[in-house]
């Protein structure tokens, strides 16, 4: 690995992202750093019980064609490459290296990155049943209201749209990814993603 390391892991919601991440770093003594903390998009259309979403999060999954939604999040992390790199220039972390995970690290964006990208991988669905099922659990479906449902329904459509987006790029660009089904754990993932750590993919992005 270079010294310093900067390592991206990306993909779609719901494909174990966060939970990948927190084990790479701590394996590898690296700062973590999550694309969600720079900058806000409507996000989840769910909430715990009893809060209410906001209105704006409504009317964004409720009026925004399928084609739109997807845009606008393309849109949205498109436009966050200056704060990736603003995040991990004023991280105290930066001696030891950081670990950058997000569903706005867009593979046509990361080679563009002004980091010393040592790893840049994304996690990636084959079965889009395994990503709605996901999405489903973790935002209790059945239990929501007609209308609640519809919602999440949008950002399911979404999420699969995204996921189809992004294997494209990756595998348009010949860039590294792993695929997440029904058997794959985060331990199992975290593997995955530590080989290709340690393979390294030096010159991937001079900085």
């Amino acid at each position: 690995m270079n010294s310093n390391p900067i390592i991206v892991l990306g993909g779609t919601s719901h494909g174990g992202k966060t939970t990948v991440a927190k084990k790479v770093s701590s394996e590898f003594n690296l700062g973590l750093i999550s694309t969600d903390t720079l900058a806000k998009h409507p996000g989840r259309p769910w909430r715990s019980k009893p809060d209410r979403l906001p209105n704006h999060v409504v009317k964004h999954y409720s009026t925004l064609t399928r084609e739109k939604l997807l845009a606008e999040v393309i849109k949205h992390y498109a436009n966050q490459s200056i704060n990736i790199e603003t995040a991990v220039n004023l991280s105290p972390d930066a001696g030891r290296g950081i670990l950058i995970e997000g569903s706005a690290i867009l593979p046509e964006f990361a080679s563009q990155l002004r980091l010393n990208i040592c790893c840049a991988t994304w996690l990636l669905f084959d079965d889009e049943n395994v990503l709605r099922d996901r999405i489903y659990t973790s935002s209790q479906y059945y239990d929501r209201d007609p209308f609640e449902r519809q919602l999440i329904e949008r950002f399911v459509q979404r999420s699969i749209d995204f996921n189809a987006f992004i294997q494209t790029e990756v595998e348009k660009r010949k860039l590294r990814y792993v695929k997440v089904d029904h058997f794959l754990n985060p331990e199992v993932l975290a593997k995955e993603i530590s080989k290709c750590i340690e393979q390294g993919k030096e010159g991937y992005n001079t900085g």
